[in-house]
C-alpha cells in the first residue's frame, strides 16, 4: 500500500515482545540477559530488512515496526517468532492494518493502538492479527484460526482477532517444551571484549597528538560567525557546556543538561540522547524520560557520533578510529581504521534502511600538508572490521557523513560530494560544488548539506554566504537556501529541517521558509530529533 502523504499512511503496524522476559532476565543475570537481548534485537532487525519492514522503536524487549504490505508484515512475525527459538524464548506478535498518522514524529493513532493491544492478548509464539489484515491477503498461502470478537482497551468498537497458523501452507511449529528452551538459554554467553589497541607510546607521540589537537582547533574556530554579524539574541540559561532540550512547536528551550566538557557532536537513538567531548575521553548519554546521565569512558576523544544497529558509534579523528558503544551494556569496542596516529577527521553515519554502518575520514598525515583525498567506506560490527569502498579527491581535512532511506551522503570542506547506495555500495552520484560543507542529514529522498562559507559562491541558480543545500535523490538538483553562519548540524523533525549554528541558535526550515532563529547560546555544535524534540549540544564561549 502506498503512502497517502507525509503525514498520513496506510501501513501494516506490527508490535513484537519477549514472552516471561522478567523471569528470564532474572534467570540468567545482567551480562548474559543483555547479551541474549542484543540477539534478539539483530534477529529482527535481519528480519525487517529482508522484507521491508520500517523500525518506529524499541523499548526493553519490544518492536514497532510498520510495512507498506500485510503480507511481508506476517511473514516478518512468523520468521521472527521462528528464530529467536534458537535463544530459548518466545515471542508474541500483534498485527493491524489502517491510516496512520505522524505523531511526535512517529506514527500514531488507533490503527497503532490496536496492533499493541492485540499483541497483548498473544500467547507464547502467537502471532495475532486484525480481520482487516486476514481479509488483505486472500490466497496469499496464509492460513488463520478465529479467535472471536474482544473488545481492546481504550480503543472503541469490537475487534474480530484472528491467529496465524500457517505460511505458504506450511503449518506453523507450536513451542518446543520448556525445558529444551532454558538448555538454550542456559548457553548463551557474553562475548570477550575487545582491548584497547596496545600500550601507550612515548613521549614524542605525545607531543603529536597535542599538537595535533591545537591543528583540529583551527578549523572549527574559523568556522564561526563573520565579522560584524549581528548578535543571535538572548541566550538560554543552563549549566556551561550543556545539552538543550527543544520544543520545536513552543520555539524554545525547556530544559539544560549538563553533560561533558566542550560538547561536540549529539545523536539520538537507541532510546537515549548521545553527547560527544572535543577535549576529554567521555560520552554522555542521556534518558529523555529520566534526565538521568552516564558517561561512558572512551579510548580517545571524538567529534561525531551516529546511533543504529544496537550501538552508538564515535568517530575519533586524533586516534583514527571508531568505538562502537553498545546499546544494551555500555560495553566499549574499538574498530581501528588502519590509519595510525594523527589528525584525521573520522565522520559515522547509520542507514536504519538496510542496516549498515559507514566511516569516511582524511587521508593527511599532517593538517599542514592538506588532504589529498577522503576515503569512504562500511565497517562490520561482527568483525569490527572496515573496508574502503569510495574515494573522494580534494578537501582539507573536515568532511560530513549522513545516511538514510537507503542513501549515503558524503561531503568536504572542500565542495566535494558524494552519494552512494546503501545496499550495493556503489557511487550512484557525485558533484564538485565551491563551498565548503560542514553539516549533512538525510531524508526520504532528499540529502541535505550545510555550509559555513561567507564568500559569495554559485551554487546551481543560488548564490550565498552560510547556506542549507537541499539535494534530491531523483534529480540529483541542488537547491540552495541562505540561512545562518556557522551551520554545525541538521535535524529531521517532522516537516521541518533545523540547523544548529555557532552563532548559538537553531534555524528551523519549514514549508519552503526560513522560520525565525531559536537562541540556545553559547556555540551550537550540532543538533539531532528525538522523542519528537529537538538536542542540541552548546558549547560556552
Amino acid at each position: 500500500m502506498s503512502r497517502r502523504s507525509r503525514d498520513q499512511a496506510l501501513s501494516t503496524v506490527l508490535f513484537t515482545d519477549i514472552v516471561g522476559s522478567t523471569k528470564i532476565a532474572s534467570e540468567l543475570g545482567d551480562r548474559r540477559w543483555r547479551t541474549l537481548l542484543q540477539r534478539h534485537h539483530r534477529i529482527v532487525r535481519e528480519e525487517l530488512r529482508k522484507l521491508g519492514g520500517r523500525e518506529v522503536d524499541t523499548a526493553g524487549d519490544g518492536f514497532f515496526a510498520v510495512f507498506d504490505e500485510p503480507s511481508r508484515a506476517l511473514r516478518c512475525a512468523a520468521a521472527v517468532s521462528g528464530r529467536v527459538r534458537e535463544l530459548g524464548i518466545e515471542i508474541r506478535a500483534g498485527l493491524n492494518f489502517g491510516e496512520t498518522e505522524r505523531i511526535g514524529g512517529k506514527p500514531g493513532g488507533i490503527a497503532v493502538h490496536a496492533a499493541s493491544r492485540i499483541m497483548a492478548m498473544a500467547g507464547p509464539g502467537e502471532v495475532l492479527v486484525s480481520s482487516t489484515v486476514r481479509d488483505l491477503v486472500p490466497g496469499s498461502g496464509f492460513s488463520f484460526d478465529d479467535r472471536g470478537t474482544h473488545e481492546l482497551r481504550d480503543v472503541p468498537g469490537e475487534w474480530r482477532i484472528f491467529a496465524l497458523t500457517a505460511v505458504d501452507g506450511t503449518p506453523r511449529e507450536p513451542p518446543p517444551p520448556p525445558e529444551e528452551a532454558a538448555e538454550l538459554r542456559q548457553a548463551i554467553e557474553p562475548p570477550p571484549l575487545l582491548r584497547r589497541r596496545g600500550a601507550r607510546v612515548g613521549a614524542l607521540v605525545v607531543v603529536v597528538l597535542v599538537i595535533a589537537a591545537a591543528a583540529i582547533a583551527v578549523p572549527l574556530a574559523t568556522r564561526g560567525s563573520p565579522a560584524g554579524s549581528a548578535s543571535p539574541g538572548p541566550t538560554a540559561t543552563g549549566p556551561v557546556d550543556r545539552l538543550a532540550k527543544i520544543n520545536a512547536g513552543e520555539k524554545r528551550v525547556v530544559a539544560t543538561y549538563p553533560v561533558v566538557d566542550h560538547p561536540s557532536a549529539v545523536a539520538f537513538g537507541e532510546g537515549s540522547v548521545w553527547v560527544t567531548s572535543a577535549t576529554t575521553k567521555v560520552v554522555a548519554r542521556l534518558d529523555p524520560v529520566t534526565g538521568k546521565i552516564k558517561r561512558i569512558p572512551m579510548n580517545a576523544t571524538a567529534d561525531s557520533i551516529a546511533v543504529g544497529e544496537g550501538a552508538a558509534w564515535v568517530g575519533n579523528s586524533i586516534a583514527g578510529t571508531v568505538s562502537m558503544i553498545d546499546a544494551l551494556t555500555n560495553e566499549v569496542r574499538t574498530i581501528d581504521l588502519g590509519l595510525g596516529v594523527g589528525t584525521h577527521h573520522v565522520a559515522v553515519a547509520v542507514d536504519d534502511a538496510t542496516g549498515t554502518v559507514w566511516a569516511s575520514f582524511s587521508r593527511t598525515g599532517a593538517l599542514s600538508e592538506g588532504a589529498a583525498y577522503f576515503d569512504i567506506g562500511r565497517i562490520d560490527p561482527t568483525s569490527a572490521s572496515f573496508s574502503v569502498i569510495a574515494r573522494s579527491n580534494g578537501g582539507n581535512y573536515f568532511c560530513t557523513l549522513a545516511a538514510g532511506d537507503g542513501s549515503v551522503w558524503f561531503a568536504d570542506d572542500g565542495g566535494g560530494v558524494v552519494r552512494l547506495d546503501a545496499r550495493s555500495g556503489r557511487v550512484v552520484w557525485r558533484k564538485h560544488y565551491g563551498i565548503s560543507f560542514w553539516a549533512s542529514a538525510a531524508g526520504d529522498d532528499t540529502g541535505w548539506l550545510g555550509s559555513a562559507n561567507v564568500r559569495p559562491v554559485s551554487l546551481e541558480e543560488g548564490t550565498g554566504g552560510g547556506a542549507l543545500v537541499s539535494i534530491a535523490t531523483t534529480s540529483n538538483k541542488g537547491d540552495f537556501i541562505s540561512i545562518g553562519g556557522g551551520p554545525t548540524g541538521i535535524a529531521i523533525l517532522g516537516q521541518g529541517v533545523y540547523v544548529s549554528d555557532l552563532l548559538g541558535v537553531v534555524h528551523p526550515y519549514a514549508g519552503q521558509s526560513v522560520l525565525p532563529a531559536i537562541p540556545v547560546g553559547g556555540e551550537a555544535t550540532g543538533i539531532a530529533a528525538g522523542e519528537g524534540l529537538l538536542w542540541v549540544s552548546v558549547n560556552e564561549k
